[in-house]
């Protein structure tokens, strides 16, 4: 009985260093900030291992925000609660729909940007208007979005009342529908 819980305490003992020593190698010794082609700047502060996002996925993000005096305006982390949104969508300042598409899950960053990607000559609750905003951010998960089909070099083929559709895949082994019969299929929609 001893020895197994000896056995059971070196067991993790060694899993405790093996999870520090993964912490360790996740932050960033040297940060280094990159500033992008609209002003964005961000630095990576902790590494993570996960997906990059892309336009159309929901991601789900703790935040907090702060002016250039550091007045904290909000704060996610605060509410203990994750913030999601659609990427790419315009469901957030233009600054965030940028941010999130460089980072990775898992990853922890300081953004900054000028009004141009954020509230611009507008005022917003605490935030004045022409702000320079910095925020501290982690991509907490993806999750994918609906892709569009691929539909290049694809006919567009139209009915008698006008609907237009483009058939992905054909089977022309199965059945044809008849009217009055039910079919099962996959679509999707686009506004045109």
């Amino acid at each position: 009985m001893m020895k197994k819980m000896i056995a059971i305490a070196l067991t993790l003992a060694v899993m405790s260093v093996n999870a520090q020593e993964k912490t360790k190698a996740q932050i960033v010794k040297k940060p280094k900030t990159v500033k992008t082609t609209s002003g964005l700047e961000y630095t990576i502060t902790t590494k993570g291992k996960g997906k990059k996002a892309q336009n159309g996925d929901k991601v789900i993000v703790h935040y907090t925000g702060k002016l250039t005096n550091d007045t904290v305006f909000d704060s996610s982390v605060k509410r203990g609660q994750p913030f999601e949104f659609k990427l790419g969508a315009g469901q957030v300042i233009k600054g965030w729909d940028e941010a999130f598409l460089l980072l990775e899950v898992g990853d922890k960053a300081t953004i900054k940007f000028g009004p141009e990607l954020g509230y611009g000559a507008q005022a917003n609750g605490k935030i004045p208007a022409n702000s320079t905003l910095i925020f501290d951010v982690e991509l907490i998960d993806v999750k994918e979005g609906i892709r569009a089909w691929d539909v290049k070099g694809k006919d567009t083929l139209k009915t008698a009342s006008g609907l237009k559709y483009i058939i992905i895949q054909e089977n022309k082994k199965g059945e044809i529908a008849e009217p009055g019969t039910i079919a099962e299929l996959h679509y999707s929609g686009y506004l045109i």
